[in-house]
């Protein structure tokens, strides 16, 4: 294996990795913040719909 081809590996590797890390971080927000819109949208938003777009 050369080194070109370990560097890739490398790269596709540590992108996935923090692909899946932002993705696990993304998901946690919102199930913390489910029960609650945020106060900028609270005029245009229901709680229902709010939730309904968590789910």
């Amino acid at each position: 294996m050369n080194a070109f081809t370990f560097l890739f590996i490398l790269v596709v590797a540590v992108s996935f990795g923090l692909e899946w890390w932002l993705m696990r971080r993304q998901i946690a927000h919102v199930r913390n913040h489910r029960d609650s819109v945020p106060t900028a949208f609270q005029a245009a938003i229901s709680l229902e719909a709010h939730q309904k777009a968590a789910d």
